[in-house]
């Protein structure tokens, strides 16, 4: 019998990390979800290890050959069997006593047209996100953790083009956004709340363990950087220029740039002295309170220069004045709480 959930984890020489996770899932009672676990070839005897654990539940794959992270990411979610598919990074968590309260949601969304969901903190309703306009401004093309994306598997399958976004580096470190944008035309989106990935407990003793990603990557700027940002604001911009309406494409630069440069000045502070980021990514946290002030308003700085270079390339004069208000607003909000 197909299960309702299958929980997708893709893993790499971190074997202590991802059993403790699957640990964890496993101790809940239910045959309505399974687990797989897509292993990129490690070298550390991780998947003879795994093998070995006598659940029925669990499902084991390795790949041929060392892929890298994103492939890697793709095929643990191409591995699952069950009518939703739930990814999970290795070193993530999913709140064991929720997990049945997870099921129910999903089979109460089976007889919709609800086809992708986020798991998010904080939040304790399931908001619906109607087909088109809705769903993909709140879920397409955005900076978003991939853990807790899921997919109902059948509209997974039918997605012609998902691979493309996992291999094609010019779609960023977030191809699971841009799936969600291809859906989004043709199926609603759902935001699942109550901290069912369990995001305030993060394992900050796991993320000692350096990110292989970020180590292979050419580009070293940090997630939470400007430069880092833009790029990602820049490419959904294009990708939404050559798929959706005019209207749809200039509303969603200015969600993420409202959002990106937010998280750029008013954010950075928390993200640079974070420990889950300066342990697993070996930032340096600045020595004084001036270097953030400083580190932040050069960020969004950055952002705004080149947020008006795209609209006066672009020929988006109504652009302009919302980039505008959208900079003072957080520009002031920064001042007054910095003083």
């Amino acid at each position: 019998m197909q299960t309702v959930v299958t929980f997708c984890i893709a893993t790499y020489q971190n074997y202590d990390v991802v059993r403790q996770l699957i640990d964890e899932i496993l101790s809940v009672e239910s045959d309505e979800f399974d687990v797989v676990v897509c292993d990129d070839h490690s070298e550390d005897g991780s998947v003879e290890k795994l093998k070995q654990i006598d659940d029925k539940r669990l499902h084991v794959f390795e790949n041929d050959k060392n892929l890298g992270s994103m492939l890697n990411f793709y095929y643990a979610v191409e591995h699952g069997a069950g009518r939703f598919l739930f990814y999970l990074n290795d070193r993530d968590c999913v709140d064991s006593f929720k997990i049945k309260a997870l099921i129910t949601i999903l089979k109460n969304a089976e007889d919709s047209d609800i086809s992708f969901f986020k798991c998010k903190d904080g939040l304790y309703d399931c908001p619906v996100f109607a087909v088109g306009h809705d769903a993909y401004i709140q879920f397409g093309c955005r900076i978003e953790h991939p853990t807790g994306y899921i997919y109902r598997r059948d509209i997974w399958k039918k997605t012609k083009n998902r691979k493309r976004y996992f291999e094609d580096q010019r779609f960023g470190d977030y191809p699971f956004t841009y799936v969600c944008a291809d859906m989004a035309q043709h199926y609603s989106g759902m935001i699942i709340g109550g901290d069912i990935c369990d995001f305030y407990r993060q394992r900050i003793d796991f993320s000692k363990v350096r990110s292989r990603f970020f180590n292979l990557r050419k580009d070293k700027r940090l997630w939470f950087t400007a430069q880092k940002q833009w790029k990602e604001l820049e490419t959904a911009y294009l990708f939404s220029k050559k798929r959706v309406s005019e209207s749809w494409t200039e509303e969603l630069f200015l969600k993420r740039y409202e959002e990106y440069l937010r998280r750029v000045v008013l954010e950075y502070r928390s993200n640079i002295t974070n420990p889950v980021h300066t342990l697993h990514y070996g930032v340096k946290i600045p020595n004084h309170n001036s270097e953030i002030f400083g580190g932040a308003l050069k960020g969004g700085a950055y952002m705004f220069r080149r947020a008006m270079n795209l609209c006066i390339k672009e020929n988006k004069c109504n652009l302009i004045l919302p980039v505008i208000n959208i900079t003072s607003d957080v520009t002031k909000t920064f001042l007054i709480t910095s003083i």
